[in-house]
């Protein structure tokens, strides 16, 4: 890169990808290494899918399917093993979920932990990624500081630009419980 410049155009073709897909959750791998010369100076790889989503009328499509969702809403907690991340506790809730059925999750009420994605994507999950639900002091605002817009964008921004590259991920949301009246119910 030419000094002061932070991106570099890069384009690549997969020839006859693999779809990712409900139920299967094919991924490929990406590694990127930053060389100063020939010397490596950073490595980092990342695993991704490739799939098509279209929300229409008709429903969720998934690689030109229609896709019917049979979801749970999965809050971030593990029952009595408490609300750190165990990885192996939610891969087996996940494939106990995906055994009697379950395609769909929805996180609430908070940006999920990027392991539960991961996971999704290897599973084949679908994912309806929620980034808060609450605009008042629960949230991280106080008296009403920071504006609406402000604590909406920085939250989201963050999660948006963490999840975006997950196949699982096909819906984003907020504010799922906001009470007719209270505050966050407004045209701003």
């Amino acid at each position: 890169l030419p000094p002061g410049e932070r991106v570099l155009p890069h384009t690549f073709a997969v020839d006859k990808p693999v779809r990712w897909d409900v139920g299967a959750g094919r991924l490929y791998r990406l590694e990127t290494t930053i060389r100063l010369g020939q010397q490596p100076v950073d490595r980092r790889e990342d695993a991704f899918g490739i799939r098509t989503v279209e929300l229409s009328t008709d429903g969720l499509h998934v690689n030109g399917r229609r896709v019917q969702l049979y979801g749970v809403n999965l809050h971030h907690d593990h029952g009595p093993l408490g609300a750190a991340f165990y990885r192996r506790a939610m891969e087996r809730q996940l494939e106990i979920m995906r055994d009697m059925g379950v395609n769909a999750i929805r996180t609430s009420h908070n940006a999920p932990a990027a392991e539960l994605l991961e996971l999704c994507d290897r599973l084949g999950l679908l994912v309806w990624d929620e980034c808060f639900d609450k605009w008042n002091e629960t949230a991280g605002r106080v008296r009403g500081q920071p504006s609406h817009r402000a604590h909406a964008e920085r939250h989201l921004r963050a999660m948006v630009m963490r999840d975006r590259n997950h196949p699982s991920v096909v819906v984003w949301s907020i504010g799922n419980e906001i009470p007719a009246g209270g505050e966050g119910v407004t045209p701003e």
